[in-house]
């Protein structure tokens, strides 16, 4: 049993001849064994291709088949005498039937049911044979036995008609010849036996040769549609390489590419088939050399890998490609498949690493590499410098050797905590040369994965010199720190110390005023005035200098509140500077075009501003006008000072805010005053987070225009 499995599963699996059965798990056939049908979708495309292959055939058959009924038409006459109308029945009736399968098998709507339609012409046309043949056969001998049966191979196998319509055919003309002898025709036991034997033999005969046939047919076209199915499979696997493949003669003509090329050369498969190899090659190539290759290739069979240099034809560019060749045959000849991989990204990489590798050799800062046991895998010709050990010392030390022992359990904790993943730190160390001698190191550690495994890079500097210079830096601060602090508290003691006498003076020189009364003429009334000059212009040089040192060493404390711009401060110095612009016989003007005046910022230094600016406006014009003026919008407020003095020349106004500028030096100036005044405007400006400017023409006038933010 097992073995007709066998044999059935080697005659009907045409996908796996060789596959061994077992009793559980038997392989699905390619063809039903009796039907000799495929899978449906194989099958619709069988027929297609079986019909399409088997017309022309048909067509013969049954002109050759019309020609040898005829040749028997004429021997029933010669042989028959009598019942010669029957003959012509029988001859009218197998013409029309011929002619209706001819024209049948040729046309579009029977060509999809062609095989039924065979399948009855021919049943009808051994059925009219047969009854032909009772009727006549007292008179027929063996030899026309032997025609019929050679005209039932003819219709079974000429007009390939399929196994299961030839056996659907016969069966129906056999038992119709059975019905009509037993029932209708008088036939004698020997007629039966042998016009029975005769037309079964004819049928077995012909559906065996028809049996074969289709089952050959069809082995050839599954044959033929697997082949196809590989060489599908081959050229989606041959154009979806990575890399770029010719098949090319010994010559170097190309006479096939896959996709690959197509992208690698910006061409399309048509016109790179019209090329030679040397077609897309660059001209600086050793093309006799080349042609060496080709025939080693095709005579010895050997693999040959070499880099060439190719070119776009589209616009030139040349660029490296590696070659591999080796031999195939297709056919009867030999050719070579050539496998190219574009290198020139692959060259430009190694010769990055080659400078990298150069860089790292050469470069001063001392690079170790070391692994997750902290061994060193790599160190630089500076780090061998560095530690005096030689670069084989060096590849079996660790990093810990390096380290003074206090410090090497902490540095490896320090490590485990620190370096994670691919983060960078740094710290610092005490590392010992081989000499035994130390050096303070900063260590700028980074981490890669290098095949899968951690490698820490760490360039190792030495901040010896550096961190002396640190600790020098630092007490140079701190002694400027003190310095100043002593300068500061010096000058508060100045202040102190100065104010106090000059007070004195003052009140004792308003009391000696009071005492003489009505007595003080007018050189008296001058001398009380210019005491009192002086006194105010020592006291405000005295605050200039006071407040410029706060600033810069950064002691000043600001009281951030909200106060009226108009209230607090503008409006009490215009009463305040009233007199003082009266003894110039000027003008004091203030206009308010503001509906509102509140701001946040420091009461002293807006108000110093303001008092500056308006001093140096009386202070600088001798006769006209003083105006202060105030704007607002919704994001701040603006006030200009304008006077008609004596102005600025535009060369001076780019240093008008630099501490002790004056337009004026010397002794021979014609104003007093130290240069403080207008660089303290712009330290009170900065801190309240305004803005100033200035505009000047000499002799015609100044305006400065001072902006502050609106409080929210």
């Amino acid at each position: 049993m097992y073995t007709l499995k066998k044999i059935l599963h080697k005659t009907y699996n045409w996908d796996e001849p060789n596959t061994k059965l077992s009793e559980t798990n038997e392989q699905e056939k390619t063809v039903h064994p009796f039907t000799l049908v495929f899978p449906h979708d194989l099958e619709e495309e069988f027929q297609k291709e079986y019909h399409s292959n088997s017309t022309q055939l048909m067509n013969v058959s049954i002109i050759l088949g019309m020609v040898v009924y005829f040749i028997y038409s004429i021997l029933d006459f010669t042989i028959i005498k009598h019942s010669i109308e029957i003959i012509y029945i029988k001859n009218v009736i197998g013409s029309i039937i011929f002619l209706i399968t001819f024209v049948g098998i040729n046309r579009a709507r029977i060509k999809k049911k062609i095989q039924p339609f065979l399948c009855f012409t021919t049943a009808v046309m051994g059925i009219l044979n047969i009854v032909f043949t009772v009727m006549a056969s007292p008179e027929l001998n063996y030899y026309y036995y032997i025609g019929n049966i050679l005209i039932i191979m003819w219709a079974y196998i000429l007009l390939r008609m399929q196994f299961v319509w030839a056996l659907t055919s016969g069966i129906m003309v056999f038992f119709f010849y059975q019905i009509a002898a037993i029932t209708m025709l008088d036939l004698n036991k020997d007629l039966y036996i042998i016009s029975t034997s005769n037309l079964f033999a004819a049928n077995l005969i012909g559906l065996f040769s028809a049996y074969i046939l289709e089952f050959h047919s069809r082995k050839i076209f599954y044959n033929k549609v697997k082949l196809k199915e590989s060489n599908e499979r081959l050229r989606v696997l041959f154009d979806n390489v990575y890399d770029a493949i010719f098949i090319i003669d010994v010559d170097g003509n190309i006479l096939d590419v896959n996709n690959k090329v197509i992208d690698l050369f910006n061409v399309s498969q048509e016109q790179v088939k019209n090329l030679n190899i040397r077609d897309i090659s660059s001209r600086n190539n050793n093309f006799e050399k080349l042609n060496k290759i080709f025939q080693n290739v095709v005579s010895k069979g050997k693999i040959y890998r070499f880099e060439w240099r190719v070119k776009r034809l589209i616009d030139e560019i040349e660029f490296e490609v590696e070659v591999f060749l080796n031999r195939i045959n297709i056919g009867l000849e030999n050719s070579i498949i050539a496998t190219v991989r574009d290198i020139s990204e692959q060259k430009e990489a190694h010769k990055k690493l080659l400078l990298t590798q150069r860089t790292v050799e050469s470069n001063t800062t001392p690079i170790y590499w070391f692994n997750s046991k902290y061994e060193i895998i790599y160190a630089n010709n500076s780090a061998v410098e560095q530690t005096g050990y030689n670069i084989d010392e060096l590849y079996n030390m660790k990093f810990e050797d390096f380290v003074r022992k206090e410090q090497q359990t902490k540095w490896i904790d320090w490590c485990e905590r620190n370096i994670i993943g691919d983060s960078s730190t740094k710290f610092e160390i005490d590392i010992i040369r081989r000499n035994g001698s130390e050096f303070n190191a900063e260590v700028n550690v980074s981490n890669i994965i290098h095949e899968k495994e951690e490698i820490a890079i760490a360039l190792v500097n030495d901040i010896t010199e550096r961190k002396k210079i640190s600790e020098n830096l630092i007490l140079a601060k701190e002694k400027a720190e003190q310095s100043d602090k002593l300068k500061t508290e010096f000058l508060a003691g100045m202040s102190h110390e100065i104010r106090t006498p000059v007070n004195t003076i003052v009140n004792f020189v308003s009391l000696i005023k009071n005492e003489i009364g009505n007595e003080m003429n007018e050189n008296m009334a001058f001398a009380f005035q210019m005491i009192n000059n002086g006194s105010k212009r020592l006291i405000r040089t005295i605050d200039s200098i006071l407040n410029m040192s706060q600033f810069q060493t950064g002691s000043y404390e600001v009281f951030v509140e909200k106060i009226s711009l108009v209230d607090n401060i503008l409006f009490p110095l215009i009463n305040e500077f009233e007199q003082t612009a009266k003894g110039k016989n000027l003008k004091l003007i203030f206009e308010n075009d503001s509906y509102k005046s509140d701001i946040k910022g420091d009461e002293y230094t807006l108000k110093q501003l303001f008092i500056n600016l308006i001093d140096n406006a009386i202070k600088y014009t001798e006769e006209g006008f003083v105006k202060v003026k105030l704007y607002s919008n919704e994001k701040y407020y603006r006030v200009d000072i304008e006077d008609s003095g004596i102005g600025m020349s535009k060369e001076f106004i780019p240093s008008l805010f630099q501490p002790f500028s004056q337009e004026e030096q010397g002794y021979t100036r014609s104003f007093d005053g130290n240069g403080l005044g207008l660089a303290l405007v712009k330290k009170y400006i900065d801190l309240n987070n305004g803005k100033i400017s200035v505009e000047s023409e000499k002799g015609k006038g100044t305006i400065f225009k001072v902006q502050l933010p609106i409080a929210n």
